[in-house]
């Protein structure tokens, strides 16, 4: 005896109730699988995809370029004092590139390529918020592997970090 169930054909071996079980998983499958509605506007989420939809635009390279959702309208308040935090990171990244010239150079080549890519540019006048970096290194067949981290969980003298006033979806 053959059992169908939404265009799925199942063999009835056992008994009934394997094929109707067996329904059943594949139902409650697809019930989760499906997405919910779009988020409000008024959550978070809802604000985000909104600000994304508006304010997404693609550059003539055909990059995006996408908004920071702030949960702020003024994140600038919350975020000031990053500059001498980020200032004083540096110095000891300095310090130690000056100690390791391998790693200056790739450090300074890591730079001029994130430059070079378009990721981020040298500054005109300063900057409202500092996100302080540094290097971490592997050692990979005697050759130096350096990734550069982005500190955003930095904390301004206000206490607040970006992640603390960015939305997350």
């Amino acid at each position: 005896m053959d059992t169908h169930w939404s265009g799925i054909s199942c063999r009835n071996f056992l008994s009934s109730s394997c094929c109707c079980f067996f329904g059943d998983v594949i139902r409650k499958f697809f019930e989760v699988d499906e997405p919910t509605n779009a988020p409000s506007e008024t959550t978070e989420d809802g604000f985000c995809e909104k600000l994304f939809f508006e304010h997404t635009m693609i550059d003539r390279s055909g990059r995006y370029i996408v908004p920071l959702p702030f949960r702020d309208a003024n994140p600038q308040e919350m975020l000031k004092g990053t500059r001498n935090i980020a200032q004083k990171r540096f110095l000891n990244l300095e310090r130690r590139l000056i100690l390791n010239p391998t790693l200056y150079e790739a450090y300074r080549d890591f730079m001029a390529e994130y430059i070079r890519l378009g990721h981020m540019q040298v500054a005109n006048t300063p900057g409202d918020y500092i996100i302080p970096h540094h290097a971490v290194t592997k050692d990979e067949n005697g050759k130096l592997k350096i990734r550069v981290v982005f500190d955003a969980s930095s904390r301004s003298s206000g206490g607040h970090s970006l992640n603390d006033v960015m939305m997350y979806f």
